[in-house]
């Protein structure tokens, strides 16, 4: 699916939410809530995130040696094509992120 497929698929389901992330090194979900249309306007060139969400483990501990290098950001950057309503809320979707360096 392609940005304006986004579009028409957030539009035709009435969607006002977005729950986008992806896993961390130990497969636990992190990512955010964003509004439909924030989500829309930021989707081609990704969502900015602390790199250290994705060295934390499941008790949201940090790894060894994650401070050590600063606190630097990791892109999400949304695969569209896995956008789908989450059934568990009204007027929300979900997709999964592919995480980048920026």
């Amino acid at each position: 699916m392609d940005l304006t497929g986004a579009r028409d698929f957030i539009e035709r389901h009435g969607i006002t939410t977005v729950i986008a992330g992806g896993p961390d090194q130990v497969g636990t979900f992190r990512g955010k809530r964003y509004t439909a249309d924030y989500f829309l306007a930021t989707a081609a060139k990704g969502f900015r995130m602390p790199w250290t969400i994705l060295n934390t483990g499941p008790m949201d501990d940090a790894a060894p040696g994650v401070f050590d290098g600063g606190l630097g950001d990791v892109k999400g950057v949304p695969d569209l094509s896995t956008l789908r309503l989450a059934p568990w809320e009204p007027d929300t979707a979900m997709a999964l992120f592919e995480w980048r360096w920026p």
